[in-house]
């Protein structure tokens, strides 16, 4: 057993922050975010105690942290009765690990708190220290002043020397730098002089500093040399000056990327391993005494270290590797590692979008194995019939030097075809392995893509006894498919599961969770209640029932709202009180197939939400919804795929046969299973999509290039999107994209299908003017005015396009938004003269290249009180608006949107420029010529 208690931590110590939240490796999120953990296991339950931290699943994480040779978690530990389980946990003998607390110090009652928890520290072990002294991590006030994290130190650092003396060393959040002082990726002389002061004043009041590495990005993209030779140089420079040097600390924070699928927030790409592996190449150049990582289990920013399924043991691996050398230790292979085959790791985007490059990315992490050797590594696409697409010139790797190499391409220059499945070959003096079966097979799309997570296949990991094989079969009247499978393993599968997309639609289990012959049907009720100010309400309460009619055999499942149980009373949900935030709810029922036909859903929840929904009428349009006041949402669906996760399936074989609605009339199903050392299997793809005949052509702005290029693509392959609000019956909307992008009608986005949960809080056009509009009185059904929520990206970020909208003013005098999707893609407002305007973001100059973000073209004047036909297009090389055919001046734009957010009709995100009238349709198509 790997000890960490030693009296002193050798200089290099790895951390990983963990958010106890999440139970720090216990989660059952199966449809909520892009990912989920490599190593869930439902099992565990039977071993919980009662405490936030499942103690099976502790014994896991640690283990992993172990194989990739981590001292110790990142954590805040703010209830000293512990009801997390995190100190019990922690110094359980078998499961130790060393902690390095976060400590709040910003006010008087922070500093009381902080103080009990240094005292209550001293009962446990197993605190991170460092020259005999235990460290603790000061986090600042959000946004605060250098002037206040400073005098918060001084003043807590007085309150320990009173009470204890010199035992603890305070490392505080350093931001050396100022929003912009790295904009163009290098110092002006006076940033510089800034930096430098700044860092030295917290020196002054500090033992050390932790310096949260997040400035340093160029397209998305980590640039070493930006870093090295601004934030490494100011480091290396005062930390050597005479008054600090050999006596203060450094921590350096980073993480491998950060996508946020709350919001769509795409700001620094994971860069296949790249982000991660090259921040640590400039850490190892400024000898840090602490890294700490963020974060171990946040998979919903895409920022995690804790093994997941489409990264596998990645990052494990990587980090094992670094703090190998930042101690200064022999390179060795991992524990169970089959050294005969070479330590690479072979990664790819899983969905990529026309205008952006297909990357594929080979890693080398040296272990001291292959010594002598040359690796010849070749990569070629094919498409789903084995037929060769492309293939690449053969590249060279020393496997005792860290480095990779890469394949590049153009997604524009595929997409003929929806599927790319890799086949990969590595070769050395003594022998050969290839890899085609079991790698993920990946998808190319058109317009629109909210999937930008990498797929990561160490090779040491990948399996090489599974065999599968999937068919699709015919569809029914109510377009679902029976989808037929078999699979075999020389080894016990944990799991078997098939994903649409990103979505997982079906989980094999000897003891289904959906009984036999039944649908399930999900109510989703969404709603955002966290304003800014006292005076805001932070939530509401629900008060009656959801209730099943007409049905016998429903199977209704309890839920949580605002912390309370929402009670099942036999074929009801009873609410009392429990309060709906921005969270929202979600409840489950099962309900026989053969009594969709005759049943109901009655829902009974005043003054809020009052209606009934027939489930044949679900049936058939998959979702309805209703909406309220203030933003909040109720959507009844039928839902297909399975709620959770069940039961590790322990067998070697299963053949297994499932229904399934397509999200899209393109879409993929992936076979994929899991052995019982969590080693990841993908079987080949399979389509509902079949090649029109037709092809679309439209402009394409080039992300690497700078380029606008005409590209080609079938018919079938071009999703467009059309919402005719003026005959909704419903406040849903099931958009051309796919139900995975429904939207709601006044109030936030509820997925009818796929892992999201809506915008987050700062996405939500009440965030700054929280309760200014409502939608729509209670019970009203059929709005044709007030706002909406769409998809994200239903304007495309790359392509040309218009977007077309009729709308019917009901009087000018003040900025009211048309459509709006943050102010990194297009908002369309009416001017406070009744012109039309358009923003369109630029991308390129968003991520730091000089002059304006933002292009502004406007357009003719609406007609009052009477139906306008509204054109917003671009073929990214100029912009134009229309209005009533009439087509402003055109402006020149040759760019792309960086991050588009929710997309919105009838207002605009953030700052809730409600339109004052009618709109009754709505449509986003590329520009196009059919041939």
């Amino acid at each position: 057993m790997i000890s960490f208690f030693t009296p002193l931590l050798a200089s290099g110590a790895v951390f990983i922050q963990a958010q106890l939240k999440y139970g720090a490796q216990l989660s059952d999120y199966l449809h909520r975010w892009y990912e989920r953990p490599l190593h869930q296991n439902t099992a565990y339950q039977d071993f919980a105690d009662g405490k936030m931290l499942n103690p099976a699943a502790w014994e896991k994480m640690v283990e992993t942290l172990r194989f990739g040779k981590v001292d110790g978690l990142g954590v805040f530990t703010d209830r000293l009765r512990d009801e997390w389980g995190l100190l019990e946990r922690s110094s359980t003998p078998g499961s130790e690990t060393k902690l390095l607390v976060f400590l709040r110090v910003n006010s008087e009652a922070e500093i009381r708190k902080s103080l009990e928890i240094v005292e209550h520290s001293l009962k446990f072990p197993n605190w991170c220290t460092l020259d005999g002294k235990r460290v603790f991590l000061l986090h600042p006030p959000f946004k605060s002043s250098h002037e206040r994290a400073i005098a918060a130190a001084i003043e807590f650092r007085k309150h320990l020397l009173e009470r204890y003396g010199d035992k603890f060393i305070l490392m505080g959040h350093c931001p050396i730098f100022g929003k912009n002082d790295l904009r163009e990726g290098a110092l002006s002389p006076l940033a510089y002089r800034c930096a430098k002061e700044t860092l030295r004043n917290y020196l002054r009041a500090m033992d050390g500093i932790m310096y949260k590495s997040s400035t340093d990005c160029i397209e998305r993209r980590y640039v070493a040399e930006v870093f090295e030779s601004t934030v490494g140089k100011v480091i290396s420079e005062v930390f050597g000056e005479r008054e600090f040097k050999g006596r203060k600390y450094l921590c350096l924070h980073f993480n491998g990327g950060h996508m946020n699928s709350y919001r769509w927030q795409y700001n620094n790409d994971a860069n296949g391993t790249a982000t991660l592996c090259d921040r640590y190449e400039s850490a190892l150049k400024l000898s840090p005494d602490l890294v700490l990582h963020g974060e171990w289990d946040e998979e919903n920013e895409n920022t995690h270290f804790r093994p997941t399924v489409s990264r596998g043991n990645t990052y494990m691996r990587i980090v094992r590797h670094f703090a190998d050398r930042l101690a200064g230790r022999e390179l060795t292979p991992a524990p169970g590692d089959d050294v005969s085959v070479p330590n690479l790791i072979l990664s790819y985007r899983k969905a990529l979008v026309a205008g952006e490059p297909v990357e594929v990315e080979v890693r080398n992490l040296p272990d001291g194995t292959f010594k002598g050797e040359k690796l010849k590594v070749s990569f070629e696409w094919q498409d789903m019939n084995g037929r060769t697409l492309r293939s690449y010139a053969a590249k060279t790797l020393d496997p005792e030097v860290q480095s990779a190499v890469r394949f590049v391409d153009k997604a524009s220059s595929f997409l003929e075809h929806r599927v790319l499945v890799p086949r990969f070959r590595v070769e050395w003096s003594k022998g050969m392995r290839e890899y085609s079966k079991g790698l993920y097979p990946a998808g190319i799309r058109a317009l629109r893509n909210v999937d930008h997570v990498w797929v990561c296949h160490p090779l040491r990991d990948m399996p090489s006894d599974i065999s599968g094989s999937m068919e699709i079969g015919e569809c029914d009247a109510d377009g679902v498919y029976v989808v037929k499978g078999d699979i075999v393993s020389s080894r016990p599968l944990r799991s078997i599961e098939v994903l649409d997309d990103m979505d997982t639609v079906y989980m094999h289990s000897d003891v289904p969770a959906v009984p036999s012959g039944h649908e399930q049907i999900r109510v989703c009720i969404v709603g955002f209640y966290s304003g800014k100010r006292a005076e805001e309400k932070k939530w509401i309460s629900l008060k009656g029932n959801i209730r099943f009619r007409n049905v016998s055999g429903a199977v209704l499942k309890p839920a949580v709202a605002g912390r309370r149980r929402v009670g099942v009373d036999g074929d009801a949900w009873t609410f009392d009180g429990e309060y709906l935030n921005r969270f929202g709810i979600t409840l489950w029922a099962h309900v026989p197939v053969d009594q969709m036909k005759d049943g109901a859903v009655d829902i009974d929840l005043p003054p809020h939400f009052k209606g009934t929904v027939r489930l044949a009428y679900l049936v058939k349009k998959e979702v309805v919804g209703f909406n309220s006041v203030d933003s909040c949402g109720l959507s009844v669906m039928r839902y297909l795929p399975p709620a959770s996760i069940p039961r590790p399936l322990m067998s070697k074989k299963a053949s297994f046969s499932f229904r399934w609605k397509p999200l899209e009339k393109a879409s993929v199903l992936r076979l994929q299973a899991i052995d019982e050392d969590y080693r990841v299997w993908r079987g080949a793809a399979r389509t509902v999509y079949r090649p029109t005949g037709s092809s679309i052509v439209f402009s394409v702005f080039d992300r690497d290039s700078g380029k606008t290029e005409t590209v080609k693509a079938d018919a079938g392959l071009v999703e467009n999107v059309m919402c005719d609000i003026g005959s909704r019956t419903d406040s849903a909307l099931r958009l051309g994209t796919g139900r995975m992008l429904s939207g709601m009608v006044g109030a936030s986005v509820a997925f009818a299908q796929g892992f999201g949960m809506g915008p987050g809080n700062n996405d939500h056009p009440f965030r700054e003017n929280f309760g200014y509009y409502s939608a729509l009185p209670p019970g009203k059904r059929m709005p044709k005015t007030g706002w909406g929520s769409l998809s994200h990206q239903c304007v495309p970020g790359f392509a040309g396009f218009e977007l077309q909208m009729r709308v019917k003013p009901a009087g000018f005098g003040e900025v009211q938004g048309l459509y709006g999707s943050g102010n990194c893609g297009l908002d369309v407002v009416i001017e406070k003269d009744g012109s039309v305007s358009a923003t369109f973001a630029r991308g390129r100059s968003f991520l730091r290249e000089k002059g304006g973000i933002n292009v502004v073209v406007r357009g003719p004047t609406l007609k009052d009180g009477e139906w306008n036909d509204v054109r917003v297009a671009t073929d990214r090389r100029t912009a134009w608006v229309e209005v009533n055919g009439v087509r402003g001046n055109a402006v020149p734009y040759s760019d792309y949107f960086f991050n588009q957010r929710i997309g919105l009709f009838g207002a605009t995100l953030g700052k809730a420029n409600f339109f004052k009238g009618e709109i009754s349709f709505l449509s986003v198509k590329p520009l196009a010529g059919m041939k």
